[in-house]
């Protein structure tokens, strides 16, 4: 029987397959979940990131992806990929998945400073495996104000709100905008339903719902024949951009900057 990753699997009398264990992880840098997972070590991790790329490439989901990045760039070069919240690939197939994405994306768009990672729960074997694979690590949790410095593509599906937020805060301006390009879930469908996000958040305090009226998004749709690692690491996922900042509008939203979000706070609202 082959598995999600493209692996077969083979039960031996004699061998012991790697135990799952379940366990309560935090994603987006803090959300509790409870999930399953296999800890691989770390060639036994690339060999599944390398198949997930390949069924990336040929899914064409990649392909749309990053016609859309190329699209919200127009002409420019990527300075550097920023990928957050990405959590255990060592562990998790979505975390594999997504980072094979990320591995394609920067092998795509040839960032000028490179590819950073970071999130708070990889272990060593992750960080480890991510190095060793062209990216670096962010060596302290940023919770997500990390300032643009030229086009700056941050990759992170499926994170929380207000992380998004403060990737918005940190470069609360129209240069800084003008520079910001998210792949992850679509803001309009947060302004649509705030319940999204559980949190207690005032709409006004948050970059996300502020800056509604000021982005550009492309919603990338998985194709159905995708495998199902794809379809569950990827759905509602858009390129998010600030293509003209030159309007009164704009001038309006962005002379007030709305709230800098950290976990700890967050955690005496919920």
């Amino acid at each position: 029987m082959m598995d999600d990753d493209g692996f077969i699997l083979v039960e031996s009398r004699g061998r012991k397959r790697k135990k799952k264990s379940s366990r309560v992880v935090r994603s987006s840098f803090g959300e509790k979940k409870e999930d399953l997972y296999v800890d691989r070590d770390e060639e036994e991790t690339k060999r599944f990131v390398r198949t997930a790329a390949d069924r990336l490439r040929r899914t064409g989901f990649f392909d749309d992806l990053s016609a859309s990045i190329r699209e919200a760039l127009a002409g420019r070069s990527v300075q550097e990929i920023v990928c957050y919240g990405i959590g255990r690939v060592s562990a998790y197939k979505n975390s594999r998945v997504q980072f094979a994405m990320a591995t394609l994306l920067k092998e795509d768009l040839r960032p000028v400073n490179g590819a950073s990672f970071f999130d708070p729960f990889t272990s060593k074997v992750d960080t480890s495996t991510m190095k060793s694979m062209g990216f670096k690590n962010i060596d302290r949790n940023e919770e997500g104000k990390r300032s643009t410095n030229g086009a700056t593509v941050y990759f992170m599906p499926h994170c929380d709100l207000w992380l998004y937020s403060n990737v918005l805060w940190a470069n609360w301006s129209k240069t800084k905008l003008q520079d910001t390009i998210i792949v992850g879930n679509s803001f309009k469908a947060y302004n649509a339903n705030t319940s999204f996000t559980g949190w207690k958040i005032d709409p006004d305090e948050n970059c996300v719902f502020r800056s509604i009226d000021l982005i550009r998004e492309t919603q990338i749709p998985v194709p159905r024949r995708a495998s199902s690692s794809i379809q569950n690491a990827f759905n509602n996922t858009c390129v998010i951009h600030f293509p003209t900042l030159s309007s009164d509008l704009a001038s309006s939203i962005l002379s007030s900057k709305p709230k800098e979000f950290s976990y700890a706070d967050l955690l005496k609202k919920s």
